[in-house]
């Protein structure tokens, strides 16, 4: 349920998005108020995002837009009303006919949904068949027989088919088989984007970190405006420490599409591993404003405000993630947490925050270290003393200094 405070709160972002989109002048843009509407409706506030949709559409019709307001009519239970909008703007895209498919499939007009879906199939360009197997607004069509016998008919040219199998790899990772088959079968189309893209993918996989950039390089430069070419691409450099190169390249893509969520999470890694802890922390936060659930931003956000000395700033952060975080991330949360009570001189909760960490990785050797150290500074040697030899005993070299100063050993 969302609160009433919640609900004005989110009337008032529609009404100064709505006053914001006035001045944009002409459609190529909107670009904030999409992509905002666009995390409303990730974050469940369909009826809010479908105000901002509608808003959109009255200005300029466009499939984005009208996916987007469909499908929040839809996840609102308002079947009649995702048919009205959609027979509102009969668009001439291909993308309409698909839209066209999904809701007569999740209305429950499975004759509509399928003669749609046929049209879309009759197209030149259009989504590979494991993308349309995959899409839940066309699942409720499935169980018609006139589905398998739609799929009967060969819609894709042997080119496509090859590359929807090879994309079907892509995103079951099955890396080695993909670069098998890229090596064998596909070895003449190397040098096309969408295959030096996926030769990319498959050798990040396997942990060939040089090949693959070099196969991403090949990708962007014959198709520079594609974004995830050129995140992969920046990806690789930031995994290969040219950390520099890839906030220029990140920047570059930010320049010719400065509203686009989807940039900002590489960018903040990459400023991170540079060093640039403000400019990470403020574009990470910027991320969190579209998804404040995000925990790979939110521990982005807190490392940067915590090596930047924003101590609250970065426990608030910590505090946000924890409930949210993955069981292999909350190792990681307690240490950095404990990590800024002991720089703020909070010795015995940080301890609090060590020890529990210790139960769920009792031979981490750093983390072993940082908690004997703590009761060092409550004046408990006996602890102390004890944790720096466990410490040593697993495998920390640099503990003997310590042993000697504090411990006499």
């Amino acid at each position: 349920m969302i609160s009433r405070e919640k609900r004005l709160a989110g009337g008032v972002l529609i009404l100064l998005l709505l006053l914001t989109v006035e001045g944009f002048g002409q459609l190529t843009v909107f670009p904030e108020a999409y992509h905002r509407a666009l995390a409303w409706q990730a974050r469940g506030w369909h009826k809010a995002a479908v105000q901002v949709f509608d808003s959109l559409l009255a200005r300029k019709p466009d499939v984005a837009y009208l996916r987007g307001a469909t499908t929040g009519y839809l996840a609102l239970h308002l079947p009649d009303s995702a048919q009205a909008r959609l027979g509102q703007y009969p668009l001439k895209a291909t993308e309409y006919l698909l839209l066209r498919a999904e809701v007569g499939c999740a209305t429950a007009q499975p004759v509509e949904g399928l003669q749609a879906l046929k049209e879309y199939l009759a197209a030149k360009v259009k989504r590979s068949e494991q993308e349309l197997l995959r899409d839940t607004l066309l699942r409720p069509c499935q169980t018609d027989p006139t589905w398998a016998t739609l799929w009967k008919e060969s819609w894709y040219t042997t080119e496509q088919q090859g590359l929807n199998h090879l994309e079907y790899l892509a995103y079951k990772g099955d890396w080695h088989l993909l670069l098998e088959e890229l090596d064998n079968s596909y070895a003449r189309l190397a040098k096309r984007p969408e295959y030096a893209y996926l030769r990319a993918l498959a050798l990040e996989g396997i942990r060939d970190l040089k090949s693959a950039l070099l196969a991403a390089e090949m990708a962007t430069d014959a198709r520079p405006r594609d974004v995830r070419y050129g995140v992969l691409r920046a990806r690789l450099m930031l995994a290969l420490g040219y950390k520099r190169q890839a906030e220029v390249k990140l920047l570059e893509y930010q320049k010719r599409d400065p509203h686009n969520p989807e940039l900002l999470p590489p960018l903040a890694w990459t400023q991170l591993g540079i060093g640039r802890f403000p400019v990470s922390y403020a574009t990470a936060q910027r991320y969190l404003g579209y998804y404040p659930q995000d925990t790979a931003m939110l521990r982005c956000a807190a490392i940067a405000a915590a090596r930047n000395k924003q101590y609250a700033q970065s426990l608030n952060l910590l505090a946000r993630l924890r409930p949210l975080a993955a069981p292999e991330q909350e190792l990681e949360v307690l240490r950095l947490h404990g990590d800024i009570l002991v720089v703020q001189g909070d010795y015995r909760q940080a301890l609090l925050d060590y020890q529990e960490a210790l139960t769920r990785c009792p031979q981490d050797t750093a983390l072993l270290r940082r908690t004997g150290m703590t009761y060092l500074e409550l004046r408990d040697s006996v602890a102390g003393c004890k944790l720096l030899e466990r410490a040593q005993k697993v495998g920390h070299a640099g503990v003997d200094r310590l042993l000697r100063r504090y411990c006499g050993r």
